[in-house]
Order: structure tokens, then C-alpha cells, then sequence
């Protein structure tokens, strides 16, 4: 649940990652707990990868995520072009 997820982002956060799984990782667990970090790990996670399908999710999921929250036309648009 979520405390696990505050948990292992505490952790994660003093780390540096250094591969496309950990940007992976580290950026779902971070847009897990609402930590805006979380979307650039991903974003960095298709740099280093950009044919990888699930990245591409990740991203689409938390511009998604962030669009209802930001409740605002313009983040809409930005998932939609994930």
C-alpha cells in the first residue's frame, strides 16, 4: 500500500539511478506517492530506451494520473500526446 510505497521511496530517494530499470522503478514508485520527480525518472527511462512499450505506459499513466489532479485543460492534452 501506500505506506510501503513512502517507505521505499524514502529509500529510493538518496539513491542515483543508473539504468533504464532504475529510472523505471524508481519513477513508478515516486508517481506512486504523488512525488512530481517521478515523472521525469520515467521520461529519462524512454531516453535511455525509447522502443520499450511498458516506459511508454509508465509515462502515459502518470501524465494521466497528473492531469486529474491538475484538473486542468492543458495537462489533458499532454497525456493524450503520451
Amino acid at each position: 500500500g501506500v505506506p510501503l510505497a513512502g517507505a521505499i521511496a524514502a529509500e529510493l530517494a538518496g539513491e542515483v539511478p543508473r539504468t533504464f530499470e532504475d529510472y523505471l522503478f524508481r519513477g513508478e514508485v515516486f508517481c506512486a506517492v504523488g512525488d512530481p520527480r517521478g515523472l521525469g525518472d520515467l521520461e529519462k527511462a524512454i531516453d535511455l530506451r525509447p522502443a520499450s512499450p511498458l516506459a511508454w505506459l509508465a509515462v502515459a499513466e502518470a501524465r494521466s494520473m497528473a492531469a486529474l489532479d491538475a484538473d486542468g485543460a492543458e495537462a489533458a492534452r499532454e497525456a493524450v500526446r503520451s
